[in-house]
């Protein structure tokens, strides 16, 4: 699995901001083949813990295997599978 952690420090009378909410029910009903998917959320002290499914390489080690830039076609690619 991937964890991502969110220190959000928000003060416990105001909760989680609406836009934060908003983006996790988004990210938990997205279900698409190019797009790693969130299976849970957890809240912990001042912290958000997001749960993704696991994936063995994210786009800076792409770019690093690849040891030089990304050409415009590769680009092209890529935003094409993001869209």
């Amino acid at each position: 699995v991937l964890l991502k952690i969110i220190n959000h420090g928000f003060h416990c009378d105001y909760g989680i901001p609406t836009c934060i909410l908003r983006e996790i029910a988004i990210m938990k009903h997205l279900d698409h083949l190019n797009v790693i998917k969130l299976n849970e959320v957890c809240q912990k002290e001042n912290k958000l813990i997001l749960v993704f499914e696991y994936f063995g390489q994210d786009m800076r080690k792409y770019m690093e295997k690849l040891g030089q830039p990304l050409k415009l076609n590769q680009i092209k690619k890529v935003m094409w599978l993001i869209l």
